[in-house]
């Protein structure tokens, strides 16, 4: 997925018509509409005849699966087998095939039980003039169904009318759809709203509809109806048949209802089937997400290719050498009776694939089985972490992608929305500009003065409310008292404005009133209250209300608003609805008192601005320049700001726009255009004619206040060496005043600012980009990779004999230049920069922590995503967000985190994990990502390390048997090796073991970079553990076969099944006892599955020598026989020590020498447990030392006075004081 299908934003999300023809579905000819399908849905994937066929289709398109399955068959070719002709593989392949089909049985049955509950549910149809219950499954389109109160929709529908409501409204809840709990208007087309009252006018309609093809697009729709009516006789002709005219109506998404939804506070309404089961949006939704694939999986099919290649090399030297054995010894050693080698060819390959089979265990079969079953686990913990549950909605964290579970301890780069994200999205009316006077002095929370920039970062712990504030805590906004005063005793000429601003407010809105009743008798206060799908809009109108301009009830052609007093209805003659694309709302009213049309507009500064008319008195240039100026004050502040614009519209001019305006909706192929929101059409050209030459009244000023934590939360993943990006539509100032009150910019930070207002072109922006490039090279040192810098950080300048004696060079793992950097770009550079000179773009991007992009759109939010994604090879991208508009961005990264928040769960729905707050972010990549990363790379190393380790004894011993192949081990060991006899310790391992506690994680957030580094799996790492496979396996094998010589009753060499009894008993116990040195802490799982596997092999080598079945006749007795043997409790023990000596030594010096973060922490907590019996100021000194390279140190002493979250009063700890005893307990916590 490139860069260039984003910042083109040329390609639409609609079906192409050529390829989905539009429906037509006829309003009376039920014959018309057999061909479409009915309402019975399905989404199990099995049914218990083509469980069997399908399950094996999928579980063979897995190359593990497949490549077992070939080693079964070719065990049964007895030339070349080494099983006498028994797939021995393939029980151990059955078993594996059983757990999957397990889960996968297990998930089935879930969705044929939601299926059938979601059949079997009934509605009433029409037939014969009359409804009657039918199950939701027999529901056909062209059906007309009634619908009660509560009751859910079965399948989508065209509102056709709401019995006994003159308006034609009726109110339905989304929650299911969309996941937002606030009520949503429906409104019947009016052309059937007023004709069908009774289940007989509904028979009694002619017409049919041209509709979109079936798509997943709950917010958009696409239909035509074409309704005949019934006409008199000419009286000029004899023709007295009766004669129809066809009036063409386009049906906005406000007419229809999708199944899912559920009706409320209506009694009843009338509805026509448009599209049932399968081709019901919200089916059409239920699609598999992109599949995603996570770093460490790419780095298993790269081993697994180096394990494949050295499997061939092992094979090929084998059989040649196999060959040239054969060869010479024929013809030197006649008395062995050797036949000659009839096709040397023949030799050659039959001994390539019988070593294929003795060998084949270099790929890891119980690999895939094993991650699988440690991500589920760490899945289920991730969700039962009641750190990261949300009291207040009832939200714990939600795992939707589990085998993305380590990929969130490697994330380098965090693309983070703003709105509902970042913020609470929970808007509060704070300031206004009316007529070039601001008004409104309450200081937003977490504000940042401009003057304070760059002297002290924000501290959302200590906020501190003015008096005025602390009482209006828990209301939108305070009255201003000058506004309240000019709107009762102020000039005639702002009184008039004002009363327009506010009228403005109460009318062009989408807001829905609601009371007990849902009627006009709401009126008195404390009884309505507004439900608004933005926000924004609700707390609009609200303060509209405030000041006296209350908006009390709405139907499908009107709008009424109590105006100080008095009641003041307006119909609505048009509404032009807002889009991300256009960024403004307008509604065309006529106020029903005087007769006057007008057009109120409000939307973003940029996007109304350049619709209103030059000024011509000076008295409105001042206007505008003030209210421009406010507008630009409030942004700084950190405040989301609107544009309020107007004017009024002759009727014959509306008249003649209304025409052409609903032509253009009438028409299937403008009204894709209009979709799709990139190609030139009729509607937006409209539109456009309407809201030109406008007249400016004022803006707003809303507050979105920081979520608890948040400021924190930044700090701790931008210490981790995390970059960050924000990304938002709002404006430049708003976004930098966002970025200092969440300490996402602070004091030493240089902003490099690329905005519109400076580059207008493209030439412009590819210029700044180069400047600004060349000023940060010219200012900063070479950029060093991230990787390089670290390791160089990690290594030791010195050399100590014992860790009570550290010095400071010892370590440095916090490498910071002088000067960081934050960029701060718009979107119109964006768009340059990603056409122009995307490779500059990232360059300067990288050289800094902290990106900040404004007004930019969900297109270009994922673009970034990918620039990121494609230029920077190193990058893992995290993208979160909690709106629809950060859909694209959550499926472009590598990982998609949504917020379940105010605006639905489409963008949960669209993640591979949710959570409920931003500051869960922090736990959820330090605590869980880091952990999960390196129990995986563990996991992943031991199971190709064991795997490497049986196979190599194996391979080794061949040498001393000409090269023949000649098996030693039991094959009922080798089956079982995988599976039992060394599994289960390495998966408790990699689910419960971890190296420091999580607080401690959490306070020291460079213990995270390991993770970013690779530097748990990496080529050097692999290498280590493949050669210590390899030696292991040779010392195991040569130590053995040389303690074992001439040890038979008459000093003769053993037999190889003795022999092969010991390596494969020391190859287990080894292979577990490789597993304490990766142990950071015991838990009473983990030697219970150690010494379990060891017992395991006892009880599997006794039963083997008890059932000859199971082993042949020269495994009878084997175990008594080997355990009755000196030579065997001698050498065992040697061998054991001998192997993993090294092991321990390397570990020590890696420790010593060159430590990680996690090794400096646990030597601190260790050392400060040990206090008692050393000198506390050296060990508190030496300690400290360490841990100082670790702990961010705060920048300037103006920093320093910030209550950092990771700052620890180190000065104190060296003295050994009280600050010292206090981090040593909580370290030990």
């Amino acid at each position: 997925m490139g860069i260039s299908r984003w910042a083109s934003s040329t390609v639409s999300q609609e079906p192409s018509t050529s390829q989905n023809p539009r429906r037509h579905i006829s309003l009376h000819d039920s014959a018309q509409n057999a061909h479409y399908c009915s309402n019975h849905v399905r989404t199990f994937k099995y049914t218990p005849t083509t469980f069997l066929p399908l399950f094996l289709l999928e579980s063979f398109r897995k190359a593990a699966n497949c490549y077992f399955l070939v080693v079964s068959i070719m065990q049964c070719i007895t030339s070349i087998s080494n099983t006498n002709g028994l797939p021995a593989t393939l029980p151990t392949l059955l078993f594996i095939l059983l757990i999957d089909a397990t889960f996968a049985i297990t998930e089935d049955r879930k969705r044929h039980l939601a299926d059938a509950v979601a059949n079997s549910r009934t509605t009433h149809v029409l037939e014969a003039d009359t409804f009657v219950s039918r199950q939701w499954a027999d529901i056909r389109v062209g059906d007309y169904v009634q619908l009660f109160n509560r009751d859910m929709v079965p399948a989508d529908l065209l509102l056709i009318s709401v019995p006994g409501v003159d308006s034609g409204m009726a109110y339905v809840e989304t929650k299911s759809l969309d996941g937002e709990t606030n009520m949503k208007v429906r409104e019947a087309l009016e052309a059937t709203a007023s004709i069908c009252a009774t289940p007989p006018d509904l028979h009694r309609l002619r017409g049919h509809i041209l509709a979109e093809s079936p798509n997943s697009l709950i917010h958009s729709f696409k239909g035509v109806l074409s309704l005949e009516t019934p006409t008199a006789p000419s009286a000029a002709t004899d023709d007295n048949r009766e004669r129809s005219s066809v009036t063409k109506i386009a049906i906005p998404i406000s007419s229809i209802l999708l199944r899912g939804s559920s009706l409320r506070n209506t009694e009843s309404i009338y509805g026509f089937v448009l599209s049932t089961g399968p081709e019901t949006k919200i089916m059409q939704s239920n699609k598999p997400s992109t599949s995603k694939q996570s770093r460490l999986d790419v780095c298993i099919n790269q081993y697994i290719l180096v394990l494949v290649l050295l499997l061939v090399a092992c094979c090929t030297i084998a059989a040649s050498g196999n060959l040239l054995w054969l060869n010479f010894h024929v013809g030197h050693m006649p008395y062995l009776m050797l036949p000659p080698p009839a096709n040397p060819l023949v030799t050659w390959l039959t001994s390539f694939f019988y070593y294929v089979l003795l060998m084949y265990q270099f790929i890891p079969i119980s690999l895939y089985v094993s991650m699988a079953t440690v991500k589920y686990l760490q899945a289920l913990f991730i969700s039962w972490d009641v750190a990261m549950f949300y009291a207040p909605s009832n939200t714990p964290a939600v795992v939707r992608t589990m085998n993305l579970n380590e990929e969130l301890g490697q994330i380098s780069h965090i693309f983070s929305d703003k709105t509902g994200t970042l913020t609470c999205n929970m808007m509060e009316f704070r300031k206004c500009s009316i007529g070039g006077i601001s008004y409104g002095q309450t200081k937003p929370e977490g504000m940042v003065k401009p003057t304070q920039r760059g002297l002290t970062r924000s501290d959302s712990s200590k906020k501190s409310l003015t008096p005025k504030a602390k009482e209006t805590a828990s209301v939108p906004y305070t009255a201003d008292v000058e506004l309240l005063k000019d709107l009762q005793s102020g000039p005639q000429e702002q009184i008039e404005r004002i009363d327009l601003f506010f009228t403005i407010l109460a009318v062009c809105h989408t807001v829905l009133p609601e009371s007990n009743e849902n009627s006009m008798k709401a009126t008195t206060p404390g009884t309505m209250r507004y439900s608004a799908a933005s926000p924004d809009e609700q707390a609009l109108v609200t303060a509209a209300a405030l000041f006296g301009f209350k908006f009390i009830h709405r139907t499908q052609r009107s709008i009424t608003v109590e105006i100080r007093g008095t009641r003041r209805t307006f119909d609505i003659l048009a509404h032009l609805e807002f889009t991300s694309t256009r960024k403004r709302m307008s509604m065309a009213v006529r106020e029903v008192d005087n007769d006057v049309i007008w057009l109120y507009t409000k939307g973003a500064d940029g996007a109304v601005l350049p619709r209103v008319t030059v000024p011509i008195t000076n008295d409105d240039v001042r206007t505008n320049e003030m209210t421009l100026a406010h507008i630009s004050g409030f942004a700084k502040e950190g405040l989301r700001t609107l544009t309020v614009a107007c004017k009024k519209i002759p009727t014959a001019e509306f008249t003649k726009w209304l025409e052409t305006y609903q032509a253009a909706l009438s028409s299937m192929d403008e009204m894709e255009k209009f979709k799709t929101a990139t190609l030139p059409n009729a509607i937006d050209k409209c539109m456009d004619d309407l809201e030109a030459d406008l007249r400016l009244v004022g803006a707003t000023a809303i507050e979105d206040k920081l979520q608890d934590g948040v400021p924190d939360a930044l700090v701790t993943l931008i210490d981790a060496g995390i970059k960050v990006w924000m990304l938002t539509g709002d404006k430049d100032d708003t976004a930098v005043n966002i970025g200092y009150a969440s300490n996402l910019l602070h004091i030493g930070m240089r902003l490099v600012t690329i905005t519109a207002k400076r580059c207008a072109t493209s030439e412009a922006t590819v210029r700044e980009i180069h400047d600004s490039l060349h000023n940060v090279h010219v200012a900063a040192p070479p950029l060093v990779t991230r990787q390089g810098s670290l390791r160089n950080s990690l290594r030791s300048r010195s050399r100590t004999k014992s860790h009570r004696t550290v010095s400071q060079s010892r370590i440095s793992l916090n490498h910071r230049s002088n000067e960081t950097l934050a960029l701060v770009i718009d979107g119109e550079c964006v768009h340059h920069a990603l056409a122009s000179c995307p490779a500059k773009f990232v360059e300067l991007a990288q050289r800094c922590k902290v990106v900040l992009a404004c007004r930019v759109s969900p297109a270009q939010k994922a673009a970034l995503v990918a620039l990121v994604k494609e230029r920077v090879a190193t990058s893992r991208t995290l993208a979160i967000g909690d709106g629809a508009n950060d859909v694209p961005m959550i499926q472009e990264a590598h990982i998609g985190v949504g917020i379940s928040g105010q605006e639905g769960l489409q963008a949960v729905n669209a993640s591979d994990y949710a959570i409920a707050q931003f500051a869960f972010l922090t736990r959820l990549l330090l605590v869980h990502g880091r952990a999960n990363y390196e129990r995986l790379a563990k996991l992943v190393l031991y199971i190709i390390y064991k795997n490497i380790l049986l196979i190599t004894a194996q391979f080794v011993y061949t040498t001393y048997a000409g090269l023949s192949g000649q098996k030693i081990f039991l094959e009922t060991g080798s089956q079982l090796y995988n599976v039992l006899l060394t599994s289960l310790p390495i998966i408790a391992l990699a689910v419960w073991d971890h190296d420091v506690y999580d607080h401690v994680v959490l306070r020291l957030p460079s213990l995270y970079r390991a993770g970013p580094l690779n530097m748990h799996l990496n080529h050097a790492v692999f290498a280590y553990w493949v050669m210590c496979a390899l030696i292991e396996a040779i010392s195991i094998t040569l130590v053995v076969v040389a303690a074992v010589d001439c040890c038979g009753i008459y000093g003769d060499s053993p037999g190889l099944w003795f022999l092969g009894n010991i390596v494969f008993s020391l190859v287990i116990v080894t292979a577990n006892a490789k597993l304490l040195f990766m142990h950071h802490r015991f838990f009473i799982f983990n030697p219970i599955f150690l010494v379990g596997s060891i017992v395991l092999w006892v009880a599997t080598a006794f039963v083997s020598s008890e059932m000859n079945m199971l082993s042949g006749i020269n495994w009878a007795n084997m175990l008594q026989f080997t355990v009755a043997h000196h030579i065997v409790w001698l050498a065992a023990p040697f061998v054991v020590v001998l192997v993993l000596f090294y092991t321990y030594v390397v570990r020590a010096a890696t420790v010593m020498f060159f430590p990680t973060p996690a090794d400096i922490v646990k030597e601190f907590v260790y050392c400060s447990r040990m206090k008692s019996k050393m000198p506390p100021p050296t060990i508190h000194k030496t300690m400290v030392d360490r841990l100082a390279k670790i702990v961010p140190r705060p920048k300037s002493p103006s920093a320093a006075s910030c209550d950092h979250p990771n700052t620890l009063n180190l000065s104190a700890i060296s003295q050994g004081g009280s600050s010292a005893q206090s981090l040593t307990e909580d370290l030990k916590a």
